[in-house]
C-alpha cells in the first residue's frame, strides 16, 4: 500500500532541525517527526488524531486553516506562514516559518497536506530589537533641539527627525518623506555651498559652516554640521546632517563687533580730533597770558574761541556714537 511517507524525502522524515508535519484534509495530524515534537513540547497529548488548531496559538488558528484550504484548492502551489510558539520551559515564544503544500500520488490523488517549518526565531528577534533601537533613537534624535538628516550618497532621505521635518515644512510648505532627493529642500542661494561640503563629506571629511538662513522676511542664523557615516564594515554608505540654532549668539557676536568698532571709532575721535583741539586751546591760554597787546589777545580769544567750538563739535560726535550703541 502507497503511503504518503513514500513521497516525503527521508532527511525531512528524521531530521532532528526542520519540523515536518503532514494533516488530512480535515486539518487533523497523521504524522509529526521528532523535530516537530521537540518544538510543539508544550502540547501534552498525542499529536496523531488531534486537529490542528487545538495544537496552535489562537492568534494563528484562523491564518493556519486558510493556508490549509488554500492548499487544498490550489495542489500545484506552495504557501507560508509564520507563527509563535511557546517554550515549555520559559515560557516564551519562538517563531517558525511553515511551507504547506498538498502530497499526491503518482495519478494526482491527495495523501494529505505537508507542513515543513524552519526556525526564524532568530531573525524575528533580530529585526524586533533593530525595530525597538530605531524607535529609541528616533526617540532620542525628536528630543533634542537640533536637526538631523541622513541621506544617501544619491542624496536619497533615509532619516530624519522632528525639529528637520518641522523645518522643511515652514520653509518649503510640504513634509519630508523617506526616499526624497534632499536637493529639493536645499535654499537656492545655499546650495553651492551645500555641493562643496557634502562632496568634502563623500571623501571622509567633516565640515563645520555657520549660515545666514533668509527666507522672506524670516532671518536666522545656524550652524551646520557634514558627517561622512558609515556601515559596520566601514563603507561610507551616506552623509548626515546636522544643524543648531545660533541665532541669539550670532546676533550677540554681531552686536558685540559692532559696539567694538563703535568703541574704536570713539578711541580714534579721543586720540585724533579732542587731542588735537585741546592742544590748540592750550597753545592759545598760553599766548594770551603772555601776550601783552589787548588788539592781539582778541585774537587769540577769537581763535580760541573757535578751537572751543571745534571741540564741542567732536564731543557731540563721539556722543552720537555712544547713544548709537
Amino acid at each position: 500500500m502507497i503511503s504518503f511517507k513514500d513521497y516525503i524525502p527521508k532527511y525531512l522524515l528524521h531530521s532532528q532541525n526542520i519540523s515536518v508535519a503532514v494533516l488530512n484534509v480535515s486539518g487533523e495530524y497523521t504524522f509529526v517527526n521528532d523535530a516537530f515534537k521537540k518544538r510543539f513540547d508544550f502540547w501534552n497529548g498525542e499529536f496523531v488524531g488531534t486537529h490542528l488548531a487545538d495544537t496552535l496559538h489562537p492568534d494563528d488558528r484562523e491564518h493556519c486553516m486558510k493556508m490549509i484550504n488554500a492548499c487544498i484548492e490550489n495542489p500545484d502551489q506552495i504557501f507560508q506562514i509564520k507563527i509563535k510558539n511557546v517554550y515549555k520551559s520559559e515560557g516564551k515564544y519562538f517563531w517558525i516559518k511553515w511551507e504547506a503544500s498538498v502530497i499526491e500520488d503518482d495519478d494526482k490523488n491527495p495523501l494529505g497536506i505537508m507542513c515543513v517549518g524552519y526556525d526564524v526565531s532568530s531573525e524575528h528577534f533580530a529585526k524586533e530589537q533593530l525595530k525597538s533601537s530605531e524607535m529609541m533613537l528616533k526617540a532620542m534624535m525628536d528630543s533634542t533641539n537640533d536637526g538631523n538628516v541622513l541621506v544617501d550618497t544619491n542624496y536619497k532621505v533615509l532619516n530624519f527627525n522632528k525639529v528637520a521635518q518641522e523645518s522643511i515644512t515652514q520653509f518649503f510648505g510640504k513634509e519630508v518623506n523617506y526616499g526624497d532627493d534632499f536637493r529639493h529642500y536645499v535654499l537656492q542661494d545655499d546650495y553651492a555651498e551645500f555641493q562643496q561640503y557634502f562632496q568634502k563629506a563623500l571623501q571622509g571629511e567633516m565640515t563645520k559652516t555657520e549660515r545666514k538662513i533668509q527666507f522672506g522676511d524670516f532671518v536666522s542664523w545656524i550652524e551646520v554640521t557634514y558627517y561622512p557615516v558609515y556601515d559596520a564594515d566601514n563603507s561610507l554608505f551616506g552623509v548626515a546632517f546636522n544643524y543648531v540654532d545660533i541665532d541669539a549668539r550670532k546676533k550677540a557676536e554681531i552686536q558685540i563687533m559692532n559696539q567694538n568698532e563703535k568703541l574704536t571709532q570713539i578711541a580714534w575721535q579721543q586720540s585724533h580730533k579732542v587731542r588735537g583741539a585741546l592742544s590748540t586751546i592750550m597753545g592759545l591760554i598760553h599766548l594770551i597770558k603772555e601776550e601783552k597787546d589787548i588788539e592781539t589777545k582778541m585774537k587769540y580769544i577769537k581763535l580760541l574761541e573757535d578751537a572751543s567750538v571745534s571741540l564741542d563739535k567732536v564731543i557731540h560726535l563721539i556722543m552720537d556714537v555712544i547713544h548709537d550703541r
